[in-house]
């Protein structure tokens, strides 16, 4: 039987992604309710379709969430994906392939938009904007975090650095924002502020959340 992990990986280095845009149309992923409108694109297809499910909720998410992290990918032409692929595969650095780290990491994280996220990430390291460490490690935060915890971050003053979501344990645990409100720079935080956010945090939101 075919593995999942290697054939996710084919789909990522070698297929056409701009075909998954012009199957769905204008039908946004979310939308798209029935498994079978995914599940019949071809390059979603053959992943999906050599995966063991214990249950069709199991499978629908699935389907979904690959979809929405190869639909981040579509603009890279597949000779980039290759190339930065191999190179990690051939690094010698990792126990696990690149589709083998990637599926364990969209079969951890929740089904709304988390994988998108993950998607716009693995895009940035294939635009050699951020390593493959540091894609490892955004993936982790993202993993880890409430979504809507991670979705506050977005709410900062990008000059001062003063944060406006909720500042709770986990974003200050991970060092994406911290509670010291810095006013030295000559900004106003403001009533609102419930701290700053870190470089880190303002990496997370550049990568994965525009």
């Amino acid at each position: 039987m075919k593995d999942p992990n290697k054939e996710f990986e084919i789909v990522i280095k070698d297929s056409d992604l701009t075909d998954l845009a012009t199957n769905l149309g204008e039908i946004a992923i979310d939308s798209a309710m029935d498994d079978g409108i995914l599940k019949d694109i071809p390059i979603i297809g053959s992943v999906i379709n050599v995966i063991k499910f214990g249950n069709s909720l199991n499978r629908h998410f699935t389907i979904k969430k690959i979809s929405k992290f190869l639909f981040q990918l579509q603009d890279i032409p597949p000779e980039k994906r290759l190339s930065k692929i191999e190179e990690i595969n051939n690094s010698g650095e990792y126990q696990s392939s690149v589709g083998e780290m990637v599926m364990e990491i969209l079969d951890r994280v929740e089904s709304d938009g988390k994988p998108e996220m993950i998607g716009k990430l693995f895009a940035a390291f294939i635009k050699e904007d951020i390593t493959f460490q540091e894609y490892l490690k955004f993936s982790h935060y993202i993993k880890s975090v409430y979504y809507y915890e991670l979705l506050s971050l977005k709410h900062h003053n990008e000059e001062h650095n003063f944060f406006y979501g909720n500042n709770d344990g986990q974003l200050q645990g991970f060092g994406l924002t911290t509670n010291v409100i810095d006013e030295w720079g000559g900004g106003t935080a403001g009533p609102d502020a419930t701290g700053s956010i870190t470089q880190l945090g303002k990496d997370l939101v550049k990568y994965a959340m525009t």
